[in-house]
């Protein structure tokens, strides 16, 4: 699939969400699709950064973190 090509997700969302985005449509002029699109992008991006060895190892828990970093 080349990125051109565009398919047809459903997504169930609770009523404070649906309202949040009924709200931003409003306020930005844009669709409930192209906000969507946006958002998923945004944060499918967030997620997608390359992570150090370090960054990784925290997350697994292998270097474990202070739980009070005042004791330090």
């Amino acid at each position: 699939m080349d990125n051109t090509e565009q398919i047809t997700l459903n997504v169930s969302v609770n009523l404070l969400l649906e309202k949040q985005l009924k709200d931003a449509v409003k306020l930005t002029n844009k669709t409930e699709e192209d906000l969507i699109r946006e958002a998923l992008e945004i944060y499918l991006s967030q997620i997608n950064k390359t992570k150090t060895c370090y960054d990784l190892a925290l997350e697994s828990g292998i270097i474990p973190v202070p739980s009070n970093l005042i004791n330090n």
